[in-house]
């Protein structure tokens, strides 16, 4: 994704931990992500930035906005202008470590998941006393095998290190954790953000057979056949390109009902993993495996607008 700048649209907040000594682990584990608008002056000296993890200060420090009525936002501490950070720079590059030890301790920190692939078929369900949406399936990732990967600083250097079999329900299950997390998907060349490889399916305009990550808003949803039935066609229409005569996602009605995507879901957002399809005269998402597709729950849409605000090129504030 090429970006202008990047917002920090969230902090963390943990109390009596310090960036010289501090745990990362327990900084990720236990830390309140806080945004702009929940600041309280008592977060003073206490926050800190979700990616490099240095302190970060509230512009302004006691006002809602600043004297050309921006709204307050976060910044890095100048403290630290030497730490390198990926939302102080124009352009996400990805992350590259100095050794299998770096990588396997950011792993264990829960700071980098190596993706091997998606799920394509529904793990076996563990329900709950009393299942909710997005609780009822407690098995959201799996361990795969020992990968090699390119994540060396040093030029041709191969890692191996443990793998995730995952899935997109997993990732949107703590979408407001995951948001700044690397992930090194297949295919990629270095581990990149979670915010940076989300693409605008607005910004699609023609087929594209490189499977990527997508965010995409729904609309009208419509379960093809004279019959309800699982095995039937659901096409479920989405934003997009005025260069586009109209984009949806193409799948059996089951499992997009399995991820509460139907005649009520418009207006929602998801995330899809796949390639870019013809459909008729439009574009479309198909042949999508059950880890490939997920329902974003609403309470995260702030970080998708952020996104989007990012793109289309809202006034955002420095970093």
């Amino acid at each position: 994704m090429d970006i202008l700048q990047r917002r920090i649209i969230h902090a963390l907040y943990l109390e009596n931990w310090n960036y010289e000594s501090g745990a990362r682990a327990t900084l990720l584990k236990d830390a309140q992500r806080v945004q702009p608008s929940e600041y309280e002056l008592e977060m003073k000296e206490s926050l800190f930035c979700p990616m490099c993890f240095t302190n970060l200060n509230r512009i302004p420090h006691n006002k809602d906005h600043t004297t050309s009525s921006i709204d307050a936002y976060f910044r890095h501490s100048s403290t630290y202008k030497n730490i390198p950070c990926e939302l102080r720079t124009t352009r996400g590059k990805g992350k590259k470590y100095s050794s299998v030890e770096s990588v396997s301790q950011a792993i264990d920190n829960d700071e980098l998941v190596i993706v091997k692939s998606f799920m394509q078929e529904k793990p076996e369900q563990i329900l709950s006393s009393t299942p909710r949406i997005f609780e009822e399936v407690q098995i959201d990732d799996i361990n795969g095998p020992e990968t090699e990967v390119p994540l060396s600083s040093h030029s041709g250097e191969i890692f191996k290190v443990p793998s995730k079999i995952t899935s997109l329900r997993g990732i949107c299950h703590n979408f407001d954790k995951n948001y700044y997390r690397y992930y090194f998907l297949p295919g990629n060349q270095s581990a990149i953000a979670l915010t940076l490889l989300l693409n605008d399916v607005r910004n699609i305009v023609d087929v594209d057979d490189k499977q990527k990550l997508y965010f995409v808003k729904l609309q009208n949803s419509i379960h093809h056949g004279h019959n309800p039935h699982d095995d039937n066609i659901r096409m479920t229409y989405i934003e997009c390109s005025s260069q586009v005569k109209d984009f949806c996602i193409k799948t059996k009605h089951k499992l997009q009902n399995e991820h509460g995507i139907g005649d009520s879901s418009q207006g929602r957002y998801a995330l899809v993993y796949g390639k870019v399809t013809e459909s008729g005269l439009g574009l479309c998402f198909e042949n999508l495996g059950w880890g490939e597709l997920s329902l974003l729950p609403e309470k995260y849409n702030y970080l998708i607008e952020d996104i989007y605000s990012i793109t289309h090129g809202k006034e955002i504030e420095t970093a």
